[in-house]
């Protein structure tokens, strides 16, 4: 569950980074909040042992984070101007991925960070949904 979940993470950061044209300068200053969690998060990461390679300005923002900036009246008009369908339907998937993250992460009947195999397959497809939303649209906007 936890590798979906992963790798699903990744690539809604690009994808939000790919919907704000790179303009990390402009995601700082609308996502204030969120961008001061992601530096309270980064400097926790850096006082670990290992060092956490970085991928995007985005790698310290868990998925609630991603939900709310994608939420965002901003994100909105800009999915709608980029022709980014079914946008809503994203968002749901992605706050449905969360709740089972948050199983997974809190739950003492989750053996080795694993849910049952039902709802398993439920997260597994709503990932590979949402990665190939994002897979499709930034493939349209480049």
């Amino acid at each position: 569950s936890q590798i979906h979940i992963s790798n699903t993470e990744k690539i809604l950061r690009r994808f939000i980074i790919d919907l704000y044209d790179n303009d990390i300068f402009f995601l700082k200053k609308h996502f204030k909040q969120i961008w001061n969690d992601m530096e309270i998060t980064a400097e926790r990461n850096r006082k670990k042992i290992s060092q956490i390679k970085v991928e995007t300005e985005l790698d310290n923002a868990d998925l609630g984070h991603l939900i709310m900036m994608l939420e965002n009246k901003e994100s909105k008009k800009r999915a709608k101007e980029k022709k980014a369908e079914a946008f809503e339907d994203l968002i749901t998937k992605i706050a449905i991925v969360n709740e089972k993250r948050n199983r997974v992460d809190h739950s003492r009947g989750v053996s080795e960070g694993e849910l049952p195999i039902n709802e398993k397959m439920v997260l597994v497809g709503h990932c590979s949904e949402i990665d190939q939303f994002c897979d499709e649209c930034t493939l349209k906007w480049v």
